[in-house]
C-alpha cells in the first residue's frame, strides 16, 4: 500500500519510494527504505504528517501516494 492510503496510528515499515526526486529529499530527512514510521495526522484536502522517531514530516498527497509502505508485525 501507499503512504496515502496507509490508516493512522499504525506502526509502518517504508518498502521503498518510487521518485527519484523524492528519494532525494527524503534521504535528507532519514527517510529511507527500512526506517519505522507512523502517521500522525491527515489533514484534510492538506499533507499527511508521519513521524519518525522524535520528528514530524508533512508530506503532500501526490507524493505519499509514491511512498510504499507495509504496517509492520
Amino acid at each position: 500500500m501507499n503512504l496515502e492510503s496507509a490508516p493512522n496510528k499504525q506502526e509502518l515499515e517504508i518498502v521503498s519510494i518510487n521518485e527519484s526526486k523524492l528519494m532525494e529529499s527524503a534521504m535528507r530527512f532519514g527517510i529511507e527504505a527500512g526506517e519505522i514510521i507512523h502517521i500522525v495526522t491527515k489533514l484534510p484536502g492538506g499533507p499527511i504528517v508521519i513521524q519518525k522517531k522524535n520528528q514530524q514530516i508533512a508530506i503532500g498527497r501526490e507524493l505519499a501516494k509514491e511512498i510504499e509502505v507495509k504496517i509492520k508485525n
